[in-house]
């Protein structure tokens, strides 16, 4: 009885192992070869679940979202240094036009007379005579500004500015005794003293001592005259005139280089040009105040912003809305003030950019 059942079970194991190795021989032939990027024919569970990223559609989320966000805009640093020295070239630009070319200037100094004999005589008693101990002889002068330009030194005119002396310039005197030289005193007067006779007085139209933009409007920077010892001999007053570039020629040049209104130039280049005159009668410069207003102006505008299509509405706030200039000497400068604004507007750039990095 034992034995039969041992028998049954051998049997019965053999049996299931029997077809467990055929129905492994039978799957195993039946699975078709899988090639990667094909198509399987028939549909497989994996033993575990996996994410699977569909590439195209993930980048095309991100292109969206992208394009959602708003770009971000960044003040220019570059453009704004670029915007105000362009603001500040217009002005220095029709300061430096204001004065013109300085004419070729001559150095026709007359020349001493030759010295006459002044060997003393013998008297009748056979003495020699010795000459009497000479009188003080002065030369007197003056170097001005000829400001009403009428080639007189009018000082007290009472109507506007009036012709002033020029300060501290050499003026040289030449005699038989040798070359000397005196300095103009806050008046523009000079005096020299010695012995009497011919002398040759003369001045360098390029002395440091006369401001910009003037050159010699009396032709007698040289004179000879002839003064008797004891007296007092005046010599012809020596004048200068303020040498200006012709309106029209400056706002020409201005044109060709900058877009701004003509009048706007006409003005600035008649305050260019009266500033040179103020400058040697020690007086503020208007250019300066209404340069520095639009600075001030630029860097407002600058500092709110500007995108690429907001140049239009800042050039025209920068010149419906200008920033007041106030002169020292006449207050309130209506004209400057419209003119700092033109200048501003002529130069604004957009300087809110997107940072294409950020």
């Amino acid at each position: 009885m034992r034995r039969s059942w041992i028998i049954k079970s051998a049997i019965f194991l053999a049996t299931v192992a029997a077809t467990w190795a055929v129905l492994s021989i039978g799957s195993v032939s039946e699975i078709p070869e899988l090639v990667p990027g094909e198509v399987a024919g028939e549909d497989y569970e994996a033993d575990q679940y996996a994410r699977v990223v569909d590439v195209d559609q993930t980048e095309a989320l991100k292109q969206e979202a992208r394009e959602s966000v708003p770009p971000p805009l960044q003040r220019n640093a570059e453009v704004e240094s670029r915007v105000k020295s362009n603001v500040n070239a217009v002005f220095e630009q029709v300061a430096a036009l204001a004065v013109a070319e300085s004419p070729a200037t001559s150095d026709d100094i007359p020349q001493l007379p030759e010295e006459e004999d002044s060997a003393a005589t013998d008297d009748q008693s056979g003495e020699t005579a010795l000459p009497d101990a000479p009188e003080p002889t002065f030369l007197t002068g003056r170097v001005y500004l000829d400001v009403d330009e009428n080639l007189v030194f009018n000082p007290d005119s009472g109507e506007g500015r009036v012709d002033a002396g020029v300060d501290g310039l050499d003026v040289t005197i030449e005699t038989y005794d040798g070359i000397e030289t005196v300095v103009t005193d806050p008046e523009g007067a000079w005096a020299y003293e010695y012995a009497g006779g011919p002398a040759v007085i003369s001045i360098s139209a390029d002395d440091g001592a006369l401001p910009d933009g003037y050159v010699l409007g009396t032709a007698n920077a040289g004179q000879l005259v002839d003064c008797d010892p004891g007296a007092t001999c005046p010599t012809e007053d020596i004048g200068f005139v303020v040498n200006l570039r012709d309106v029209s020629e400056v706002v020409g040049r201005m044109s060709a280089e900058h877009l701004i209104d003509e009048d706007t130039l006409t003005f600035l280049a008649t305050v260019a040009g009266e500033d040179v005159i103020r400058a040697a009668l020690d007086e503020p410069s208007h250019l300066l105040e209404i340069q520095s207003v639009a600075q001030t102006g630029a860097t407002l505008a600058l500092s709110a912003g500007i995108q690429v299509d907001g140049v239009d509405e800042a050039q025209l706030n920068a010149t419906s809305n200008p920033q007041l200039v106030y002169q020292q000497d006449t207050g309130l400068d209506a004209e400057g003030s419209a003119a700092a604004a033109e200048v501003v507007a002529s130069k604004l750039e957009a300087n809110l950019l997107v940072n294409e990095e950020l």
